[in-house]
């Protein structure tokens, strides 16, 4: 099929469209008819992202599908999708779904609301399929506007606070981001990401960015961390997690922080060897205080939502972690992190969406002994913890150990430190289900509360079997993405050691030639060419 990449990237806006066109009014059968539109839409979506893995050839390193049209200037309109875009593609589209279905009970405004979800998924998947630097910006940035109204029009009594402390960190991170792909088109002559990274590789980021290299770096990590709520720069998340309804909370944590992680993975695993050598402990001093810090405040925390949006920090750190290390197991361990946490927040907020909508309450002290009405939510909540905190047998251990094991080479001390991060998880998982969970049911208010209904079942059960079956049968994802990771390993040893080689010339940055750039669309450690 042409145009695939298109039209997966643009349906979700198409269906957005129709119901700002064709939808009037806000009585029940319209906010009905607007869920089901959504849940169609997303879900249409997710069946031709299928069709993308189908169509992928994953032994081929190449971006594949490209499709490319002049845009402005000279920039273009180009995407195409490798081993590490498809995963962030294929979380986007199956997790949205359960997006829209964790937003079920929205009653307010349901057609802005959902409007606003499906604009977030185009946004998302123009931005991990991106092939050009200045699309990938606007795509990634943009997602900001559709996310401070979800935040500020449906959240909580604070909501405006929260929206604001997300909208501030959200537009510092555009300025860093905007300043970085301004510098990198000004050095290298091209947005073109293939023929960037390409460049990058074959002569080392420093002959390509010469003095702007430390800037762009530095640009480049600020913007993603905050993305990617990594601490200190995850002040927004806790807040607007806590504010945010149901849905929301299943987007922005198991869907748009992973924008940080991508971007991570595209522009700092290729371009960031140099920086290494000078900032390497430092960087990963900070991934790690993200594990334990993340860690340590989700055991103190009280309130449930807050509690999993520390607990997210941490997880984050292991992402960061694997980026770092930079070797074909630390990066596939950052990619499996990546989807592991995002299907066990997914669940846990959806259980929590679900003690909300019961008892208007997501404080832990309002809780306990709910084995004794909700033994099906007590289950299903414990196997989620049990992922969430990296149990054998889920996707979440497999994650953990691949980033942990992977950071070796790095020092035995990073890797020690980071599987520390492990029983801190523990403890906080322990003490969220024993106190929640466990234990005799004391208070009135719990002793009527119903078990989870049909609906929330069929929200939580295909998570369940994802977690599992990723957890025992890893290669299902890692033969997808192995050659991409391994190439991208590949590029950062390649730049190092083309900085060795080049280190007495780092003055004059090369100029990449704006007809061949049109052209590239390779991975950087393919080559140019489709």
């Amino acid at each position: 099929m042409d145009n695939l990449l298109s039209i997966v990237t643009f349906l979700p806006l198409l269906a957005a469209l129709i119901l700002a066109i064709f939808l009037r009014g806000d009585d029940g059968a319209a906010q009905q008819n607007a869920k089901i539109l959504a849940l169609v839409a997303t879900g249409a979506t997710f069946v031709i992202s299928v069709a993308i893995v189908t169509q992928f050839e994953p032994a081929t390193t190449d971006f594949q599908l490209v499709e490319r049209f002049a845009w402005v200037s000279d920039l273009s309109y180009a995407m195409g999708v490798d081993g590490v875009s498809l995963v962030f593609v294929m979380l986007t589209t199956a997790l949205m779904p359960f997006v829209v279905g964790a937003a079920w009970t929205v009653n307010t405004r349901v057609k802005e609301f959902m409007i606003l979800l499906l604009a977030i998924e185009t946004l998302l998947l123009a931005a991990f399929l991106a092939l050009d630097l200045m699309l990938f910006f606007v795509a990634a940035e943009a997602v900001l506007i559709p996310v401070f109204l979800l935040i500020a029009i449906w959240g909580g009594a604070e909501r405006l606070t929260a929206a604001f402390k997300y909208a501030l960190l959200a537009l510092i991170s555009l300025a860093a981001l905007l300043t970085a792909v301004t510098l990198l088109w000004t050095a290298a002559g091209t947005t073109d990401m293939g023929a960037l990274l390409s460049a990058a590789a074959e002569n080392g980021p420093l002959a390509l960015l010469g003095d702007q290299y430390t800037a762009v770096m530095a640009l480049l990590l600020g913007a993603f961390a905050v993305k990617l709520a990594l601490w200190p720069a995850h002040v927004w998340l806790p807040q607007a997690m806590a504010q945010a309804p149901t849905g929301v909370t299943v987007l922005l944590s198991a869907v748009t922080v992973k924008l940080g992680a991508y971007g991570l993975l595209r522009l700092w695993v290729p371009l960031g060897a140099p920086g290494m050598e000078l900032w390497g402990p430092y960087l990963f001093a900070l991934a790690l205080a993200a594990i334990l810090f993340g860690g340590l405040m989700a055991l103190v925390q009280e309130d449930l939502m807050r509690l999993l949006a520390y607990a997210g920090v941490a997880q984050m750190g292991f992402v960061a972690l694997g980026v770092l290390g930079a070797t074909r197991q630390a990066i596939d361990g950052a990619l499996f992190a990546v989807v592991a946490h995002a299907i066990a927040a997914a669940g846990l907020l959806i259980l929590v969406g679900a003690l909300r909508d019961r008892v208007a309450s997501t404080q832990i002290e309002n809780f306990g002994g709910l084995v004794v009405r909700m033994p099906v939510f007590a289950v299903v909540f414990m196997i989620f913890v049990l992922g969430a905190i990296g149990l054998p047998g889920t996707a979440g251990f497999v994650g953990v150990v691949l980033v942990v094991t992977g950071v070796f080479p790095a020092g035995a001390w990073v890797a020690i430190l980071g599987a520390l991060g492990l029983a801190v998880a523990a403890a906080y998982g322990i003490r969220l289900y024993r106190r929640v969970v466990a234990g005799d049911l004391i208070r009135e208010a719990l002793k009527a509360i119903r078990d989870l209904d049909r609906r929330e079942l069929t929200l939580v059960v295909p998570l369940i079997a994802l977690t599992l079956a990723l957890g025992i049968a890893p290669s299902l994802m890692l033969d997808l993405v192995g050659p991409t990771t391994e190439a991208l390993a590949a590029t950062f040893e390649t730049a190092a050691q083309a900085e060795t080689d080049t280190a007495t010339n780092t003055s004059a940055p090369i100029h990449i030639d704006t007809a061949d750039a049109a052209t590239a669309t390779a991975a950087p450690t393919a080559g140019a060419g489709d």
